[in-house]
């Protein structure tokens, strides 16, 4: 669904410039962050024309999140992003206290399949967190054994620890309701 219905930028472009008093976002067909930010801004066409209030990144977050941090970085350089690991912690964090309510860790791994795209031990990562057999048992150390599998030399850097912030052993107290420390 790509082609059909075409995607046409240019409408969107004429209706920013008939109606600059509304907010109007791209979506669809972006693939990476010089196409996003050059849409968004205005530049990618001739003559520039005004800035969009926004652009949807689809597919390539899906496929390729850290575009979503290359975007960060590119739009607010000022602020501190998360690493890699930190991002696993609070994902970690997360899945616990969703667990703890019912929710299945699948729905909550899924969304991180290409997480670790273009890294080596990506394929294990996928694999891990895919397995019907490792998601019966609801287990959401399973994030942290499937980020074991990446190696560490290539993850991404920024604010935050690059040691693994909580143990599985502290995971059992977080379902309990007990704080962790680090």
């Amino acid at each position: 669904n790509r082609e059909i219905p075409p995607l046409r930028y240019e409408v969107v472009r004429q209706l920013q410039r008939d109606f600059p008093e509304l907010h109007f976002v791209l979506n669809g067909g972006l693939a990476n962050r010089e196409q996003a930010l050059a849409e968004w801004q205005g530049h990618a066409v001739s003559p520039p024309a005004p800035q969009l209030a926004g652009v949807m990144i689809g597919r390539e977050a899906w496929h390729r999140p850290q575009v979503l941090r290359e975007l960060s970085e590119a739009m607010w350089p000022h602020l501190p992003l998360a690493d890699d690991d930190q991002v696993i912690a609070d994902m970690h964090a997360y899945c616990v206290r969703e667990v703890a309510r019912g929710v299945p860790l699948r729905n909550m791994v899924l969304p991180l399949l290409g997480f670790a795209n273009g890294l080596r031990g990506a394929r294990r990562w996928r694999q891990l967190l895919s397995d019907a057999g490792e998601l019966s048992a609801n287990d959401p150390d399973l994030l942290w054994r499937a980020w074991e599998a990446v190696e560490p030399g290539q993850r991404s850097p920024g604010v935050g620890s690059s040691e693994r912030p909580h143990s599985p052993a502290t995971s059992q107290a977080a379902r309990a309701g007990h704080p962790q420390t680090p």
